[in-house]
């Protein structure tokens, strides 16, 4: 434990058989992880907010622009089916990288 301890306080590394050391590079390690995840928090809840607005909306998009109810409901699955041909690219070439 001791040798766990002085390696840590002097920045040594120890190395575990079977165990591969995190690279340079690695995201684990990057200090730009952290404002990927506000990036990508900011874009999720910006997305949500489109759609869940769309419904809270519906009643004055229907009235102002004359719309029908099946055409509001086609608008709002619109805003909800939309990601989905953007997210299943994204997410195939996230898995290759």
């Amino acid at each position: 434990m001791r040798d766990i301890s002085r390696a840590f306080r002097q920045r040594q590394t120890i190395t575990i058989e079977g165990v591969k050391p995190a690279l340079s590079n690695d995201s684990r390690t990057s200090p730009y992880r952290w404002l990927i995840l506000a990036v990508a928090t900011l874009l999720q809840a910006g997305a949500a907010f489109v759609t869940q607005g769309i419904a809270v909306l519906a009643g004055y998009l229907q009235k102002d622009l004359h719309l029908s109810t099946t055409q509001v409901g086609l608008l709002i699955t619109a805003s909800s089916v939309a990601p989905i041909f953007t997210v299943l690219p994204s997410l195939r070439k996230a898995n290759r990288s």
